[in-house]
């Protein structure tokens, strides 16, 4: 009979050493017992708890437990029953809630000893037992090996842990605009003493700021949290300037693009929207706007307003003053004035007026307009004639200036030639007032350029009426002639054109009788003595005589009296009073 002690080992993690003594002695009493009972029955499976304690642990501990066989010899098999060539493998039977690390042991010798680690992490008591698989003769007393597994709830020593969670939550960039309430929610695992714990916490001002809390759990421990936050209430500062500026009269007159500053001392600038490109249309009154937003999600906008856009050039008119006449010529300074019209930003001004002066064909004038945005434009008067000189002007032949003709004798009408070294003569030179006839006259000639300067050359000349002498004897000149009626009358007269005796009879325009009222007493009555024989009475030159002579046959009309005229073609006369007896 082989008679098998346990021994014990070594004892890791001994926890408790008050409870771990007591409880070796109860194991060694007990082992004692049941070594009496089954001593002559088997080999005994021992641990040294009865020895060495190790079956209190904490929650979360661990102990390691030696085993081994103790031969006791009484069991049919001499010596140790696993020293055979059959070994003895102990299997170690734990509650789930034990880990048994490792849970099977082989023996093939005796008084040998081997740990076996046990762990738990729910408090409570664990019933350990074992078994033996042998295929030798020998049997084995299990009961030594039976001991419970004490697993102590652990002391508090863990201070409470925070689970801060913020309201209103952090934007996407980690930053709120406005201020943040911390809830801390502690947890501990023996419970917290609410009144010395901070439940929430809310932040103030702007910037990156850190919250602090603390809390204390039912065992005393103090537990602290912090938490930032970052926060920027204020919105971003933004400009918007357009450029290029405009000119002094508030218009561009190109594209328009814009400058922007956008600044944020807190969260900094996230992002900017505007126009994608400059303003290019033309108006008045447009705007660019910009809104800048920064990283908390403050924004705010700048508007780049009245801005005025002009790319288009006025329209700019030359009226030349006077207005040319119908052959397209001026004879005076011609002043041409520059206007201009603009649809949009209107007319700044445009160029003084420019006056010409000289003579010449095809002259030109040109000047500029300029709009409210700094847009010109110009405009040329242009085939612009100015002849300011007359024309010159001549009468060819005719009477001599100053002269003096008698009747009949005068020259010819005179003609005239004109000419203009500029413009030209406008039509023909016409000369007016030539008069063969007795008296002054004054021939003019005028002609005009096609400036409508005008020019005359006069001559001024004298016709002489023709001096007549007659009647002569036998008629009394200034007398009342007394006649026998019937008879006839020598009626002789000369003509003189200045010194030249006129004899042609086709100088004479008439001879005439009539009747007229005999006069008073007061004319004096002179006979007349000489009468021409009957018949001749055709006038005549009377060469010998040098005298034109008409035989004047006297009507038979005694009483009667007549006025006897004679008429020559200068329209000179000579009368001579008969009465008839």
């Amino acid at each position: 009979m082989k008679l098998v002690n346990i021994n014990p080992g070594k004892n890791h993690h001994r926890e408790h050493p008050i409870i771990r003594r007591a409880g070796k002695m109860l194991a060694l009493a007990l082992a004692m017992v049941l070594l009496s009972a089954t001593m002559a029955l088997a080999d005994n499976v021992q641990n040294d708890i009865a020895i060495n304690g190790g079956d209190t642990i904490s929650a979360g501990g661990s102990t390691t437990i030696d085993y081994r066989i103790v031969a006791t010899g009484g069991d049919g098999q001499g010596g140790c029953n696993a020293a055979d060539t059959s070994p003895a493998t102990v299997t170690i039977n734990a509650p789930a809630a034990v880990t048994v690390s490792p849970n099977s042991i082989s023996f093939n010798a005796c008084s040998i000893f081997k740990p076996t680690t046990f762990s738990a992490t729910t408090p409570g008591n664990y019933t350990i037992t074992v078994s033996v698989s042998d295929s030798g003769p020998g049997t084995y007393n299990l009961t030594p090996a039976t001991f419970t597994l004490k697993v102590l709830a652990p002391s508090d020593t863990t201070a409470p842990v925070a689970n801060p969670m913020q309201s209103p939550a952090a934007n996407g960039n980690g930053w709120n605009n406005s201020d943040v309430t911390v809830s801390w929610n502690w947890t501990d695992a023996g419970g917290i003493d609410t009144a010395n714990c901070t439940t929430s916490s809310t932040s103030s001002g702007e910037g990156t700021i850190t919250l602090n809390a603390s809390c204390k759990d039912t065992a005393g421990n103090t537990g602290t949290a912090s938490h930032v936050v970052k926060v920027d209430k204020t919105a971003p500062s933004v400009t918007a300037t357009p450029s290029p500026v405009p000119n002094g009269n508030g218009w561009n007159n190109a594209d328009v693009g814009y400058s922007t500053f956008c600044d944020d001392d807190v969260s900094g600038v996230a992002s900017f929207e505007g126009p994608t490109d400059v303003l290019s249309s033309e108006g008045a009154s447009q705007s660019i706007t910009i809104t800048c937003t920064d990283y908390a999600g403050n924004s705010a906008s700048a508007t780049a307003s009245n801005i005025n856009i002009d790319k288009t050039a006025p329209s700019v008119t030359a009226t030349p003053s006077p207005t040319p006449n119908g052959n397209g010529w001026n004879n005076t300074d011609v002043t041409v004035a520059f206007s201009g019209s603009d649809a949009l930003s209107g007319i700044a001004g445009c160029d003084a007026d420019v006056t010409l002066s000289g003579e010449g064909a095809g002259q030109s004038a040109s000047g500029s307009c300029t709009d409210n945005a700094d847009n010109s434009a110009s405009a040329t008067a242009s085939n612009i004639n100015i002849d300011k000189t007359a024309p010159s002007v001549s009468l060819v032949g005719g009477p001599a200036n100053g002269g003096e003709y008698s009747y009949g004798f005068v020259p010819a009408a005179p003609t005239c030639t004109a000419s203009d070294a500029l413009s030209g003569v406008d039509g023909t030179c016409s000369a007016s007032g030539y008069s063969a006839a007795v008296g002054s006259h004054t021939v003019m000639a005028t002609a005009s350029d096609k400036a409508g300067n005008s020019a005359s050359d006069s001559v001024s000349y004298t016709v002489r009426a023709w001096t007549l002498q007659g009647f002569s004897n036998p008629v009394d000149m200034g007398y009342l002639n007394t006649v026998k009626g019937g008879s006839t009358v020598p009626l002789k007269f000369r003509i003189f054109a200045g010194s030249t005796e006129l004899t042609d009879t086709a100088y004479i325009q008439s001879l005439s009788a009539v009747t007229m009222a005999c006069p008073g007493v007061s004319m004096p009555v002179a006979p007349v003595e000489e009468l021409a024989a009957a018949g001749g009475t055709v006038l005549r030159y009377d060469a010998t005589a040098g005298q034109f002579i008409y035989n004047w046959k006297t009507p038979k009309s005694p009483g009667k009296c007549y006025k006897v005229t004679l008429t020559t073609q200068d329209g000179s006369k000579i009368t001579a009073d008969f009465k008839l007896t």
